[in-house]
């Protein structure tokens, strides 16, 4: 991932935590990560795991589409499709299933 998409999680992930009216220390304690890298997320200036961004999914219980929803848009202003997974580098298809099993085996996906 661009910078760019860690800046749009991160502010996303910032608007849906003031909408539920949490503070960075709460959320921070559901998704069991220190509330300084919290804000260095919803900052743009950290970089995360896969594992950390499910676990923000569930602290702040919301699904991963809804929080993806800029970088998806992002990817597809630049053409980007379906029809394009296999012309991928293999990091980046490695990063997608990855991403679709841990969603599944934390029911965020079905």
């Amino acid at each position: 991932m661009d910078k760019t998409c860690y800046n749009s999680i991160g502010k996303r992930i910032r608007y849906v935590r003031h909408g539920k009216k949490l503070t960075q220390e709460q959320v921070a304690e559901r998704a069991e990560i220190s509330a300084n890298y919290l804000s260095r997320i919803e900052n743009g200036t950290a970089r995360f795991s896969l594992d950390v961004l499910i676990q923000l999914i569930n602290a702040l219980d919301i699904s991963a589409d809804y929080l993806l929803i800029d970088v998806i848009k992002r990817k597809e202003k630049k053409n980007m499709s379906i029809q394009n997974y296999e012309k991928l580098p293999e990091t980046q298809i490695e990063f997608i299933n990855q991403f679709i099993g841990l969603a599944r085996q934390y029911h965020i996906l079905k």
